[in-house]
């Protein structure tokens, strides 16, 4: 386990997504994911708070202190007992980068206007941070950027992490490629959440699939698996895939706001 984990964070992974995969190719980029709750009647308040600080994201970038920023929406589930309303994921380029991502964080905010501080000093009276995680991507091809992401939150046996990758980079990848070729989708990629981690987390995986439309999360793929594996009956390909994982939950969120 040592080994895969020490080679998946080599190698390379909730994606944000497309910057992660251009940085992997010199060192694994990380992915700090923040889950928000809003509080209630606050909405609007939060959504003030983010594009403020959005501001400040843009200048984090500019800066060189982080590679990218988005805010993204989550629309099923939803409602008031939704564990988390909202997520934002901001990107930096290593380890050591994030060791240091919030060391200019009270200079730019002294540094912004008077009626932006006042909102991003009161960020906790609009939503409550519910939990931190720090993800990378192992895979990934398309648009990963398309207004709508439907993630798939994968909990893989704790042996089992190579069968699981090969699953997905190997035998699902290529159904991924041509769906976007067809159009049925915008893009993929596979994640590993790398804190926390353990056999009592719910999932340490994930996919998500990316989509311009919500029409276009009902396309089908059936033509596509036939033609690349024909022959394999729905119920082979369902048993190669579910023997690497359990899909613990799926969430379909859409993108609001973003930097690079």
């Amino acid at each position: 386990m040592k080994a895969l984990l020490l080679t998946v964070c080599l190698c390379l992974i909730g994606i944000t997504q497309s910057t992660l995969l251009h940085a992997q190719e010199e060192q694994p980029a990380i992915a700090i994911v923040e889950y928000m709750k809003v509080k209630p009647g606050m909405n609007q308040e939060y959504m003030d708070c983010e594009m403020a600080y959005k501001d400040i994201h843009q200048k984090r970038v500019d800066k060189g202190h982080i590679l990218s920023w988005q805010l993204e929406r989550v629309l099923f589930p939803s409602g008031t007992n939704s564990e988390y309303d909202y997520l934002t994921i901001t990107v930096v380029k290593d380890m050591e980068a994030l060791e240091s991502v919030n060391s200019h964080w009270s200079a730019l905010i002294d540094a912004a206007p008077a009626d932006q501080q006042k909102l991003l000093n009161n960020a906790a009276k609009y939503r409550d941070l519910v939990k931190r995680e720090l993800w990378t991507v192992v895979d990934g091809v398309g648009n990963m950027r398309a207004k709508y992401a439907v993630e798939n939150y994968m909990s893989v046996p704790y042996s089992g992490w190579s069968e699981y990758m090969a699953m997905e980079t190997e035998f699902v990848k290529p159904i991924h490629e041509k769906s976007i070729e067809k159009g049925n989708r915008a893009g993929w990629m596979v994640g590993y959440m790398m804190m926390p981690h353990g056999e009592g987390m719910d999932y340490q995986a994930s996919t998500i699939d990316f989509y311009d439309s919500m029409a276009d999360m009902t396309n089908s793929d059936a033509d596509i698996w036939e033609a690349t594996y024909p022959g394999m009956s729905d119920e082979e390909i369902s048993k190669r895939i579910d023997k690497t994982r359990m899909l613990f939950k799926a969430e379909t969120r859409m993108l609001v706001a973003f930097v690079e």
